[in-house]
């Protein structure tokens, strides 16, 4: 009679490792997508607005990766909200300009930065 053992050894801490690993790329890949594609719907008058934008690491807490992309020129909040301030978005430069720019892109984008993440996580692996 032929028999056989097979023993298998989990090592729980490396594979979370790895994930973290992934999902940490994943969501800086994640933010840079974000942040290009935003920049067409984003209203360009001087440029500051634009240049003003960075991806910013959230820290971990409660064991939650993430960025948040920021425009911090000193107006980049009304421009945004379009504050009843007669704003008017210029299309020169981003023909898409508009208020609420992330909103847009993501309407236009979310599916490409579905993929984005699935691509970078499974790179990772």
């Amino acid at each position: 009679m032929l028999g056989f053992s097979v023993t298998t050894v989990f090592d729980a801490d490396a594979l979370i490792g790895r994930c973290r690993g992934a999902f940490s790329a994943a969501v800086g890949t994640l933010g840079d997508a974000v942040m290009r594609d935003c920049e067409r719907f984003v209203p360009y008058d001087t440029g500051n607005l634009c240049r003003s934008a960075s991806r910013i690491p959230v820290t971990e807490e409660a064991d939650l990766l993430g960025c948040a992309v920021v425009w911090s020129s000193p107006y980049a909040s009304a421009v945004y909200y379009g504050d009843t301030r007669g704003i008017r978005y210029r299309t020169e430069h981003h023909v898409h300009a508009r208020a609420r720019w992330f909103e847009g892109a993501k309407a236009s984008d979310a599916p490409a930065w579905t993929q984005t993440v699935h691509d970078t996580v499974r790179g990772q692996f």
